[in-house]
């Protein structure tokens, strides 16, 4: 289809800070808490109604008892957690986000920020009845188009009591990071890069990724090269919101995501799957890395 990109309401950098948290509760998906403890199934019902232990329990079988009762309890241990740091101001959310001219050339994305830096893209190439052999570089025009970076961070030094309620709150900002994330997405489609300004969409609507255009984070199976990060990191001023990055890419604290956004109506998500070796040693040339540094971030399956 033809493509005629959006300008920007808002083209540069623009810092977020202390963003008010009960508006992010309701964009928790809260099935990736419930898979993050183990407990995979559909718990729509009871997120969406105040129930009793009672009036839940009693839509189970014998045989489904145990994990129902563990669900329940970890629902409302979750609920009350979350609602004590809300109380006690226990939380910290900072973002950070840029729009920027850009362009592709092959399977690099160049962003023209102050100076133009260089995001290496990977292809797919081993995939079964694949039409096409995407690159996240598809989704940039090969001149005169836009790209956006951004980062999201949730702090809190709230001591709790033990063990369990150390995960439980590790989860919780977990869940609130990738919320602020959605949130901040929703932001920018419509307000601050504006492609999409006459969205009209449920927050369940979000959650299918039934918008315009995508926002990989890095280490998304797109976008598997951990080490971008640095990359985005000489753009965006991620100490400046509280992130710190360690030698290996990861982000501290670790309730933090960074990635891309993309407005192109064609965009998708996909995984890059298995590469061969020559685009491996590509990649790592335009990277401007070695190969044996590179293995260090990258999780994919290189073949002969």
């Amino acid at each position: 289809m033809a493509y005629k990109p959006t300008r920007p309401n808002q083209l540069g950098i623009s810092s977020l800070k202390n963003i008010e948290v009960r508006q992010l509760v309701n964009y928790i998906d809260w099935k990736f808490f419930f898979r993050t403890w183990r407990l995979l199934g559909d718990y729509s019902f009871l997120i969406s109604n105040k129930l009793t232990k009672g009036q839940w329990l009693c839509r189970f079988d014998d045989l489904e008892q145990e994990r129902a009762n563990q669900v329940f309890d970890l629902w409302n241990d979750a609920q009350s957690l979350l609602n004590e740091l809300i109380a006690k101001k226990s939380l910290q959310v900072n973002a950070t986000f840029g729009l920027f001219e850009a362009m592709s050339d092959g399977e690099n994305i160049i962003v023209k920020s102050e100076e133009n830096v260089i995001l290496p893209m990977f292809r797919q190439q081993y995939l079964d009845d694949a039409e096409y052999c995407l690159s996240l570089a598809d989704f940039v025009a090969q001149e005169d188009d836009y790209i956006g970076l951004f980062a999201v961070v949730v702090h809190s030094e709230a001591v709790v009591a033990d063990e369990y309620k150390s995960l439980l709150k590790q989860s919780l900002l977990d869940r609130l990071a990738e919320a602020t994330t959605e949130w901040l997405h929703e932001q920018i489609r419509k307000k601050y890069w504006g492609f999409a300004a006459k969205e009209v969409l449920t927050i369940e609507d979000m959650k299918q990724s039934r918008f315009q255009g995508i926002r990989p984070a890095v280490g998304y199976p797109s976008l598997p090269d951990q080490s971008l990060i640095f990359k985005i990191g000489e753009i965006l001023p991620l100490q400046e919101i509280g992130i710190e990055l360690t030698e290996n890419g990861a982000m501290i604290p670790s309730s933090s995501i960074c990635g891309m956004v993309f407005a192109h109506p064609n965009s998708r998500y996909f995984r890059i799957g298995r590469i061969s070796k020559t685009q491996f040693k590509d990649y790592a040339t335009r990277r401007g890395i070695s190969c044996e540094e590179l293995e260090r971030f990258v999780g994919l399956e290189i073949v002969e």
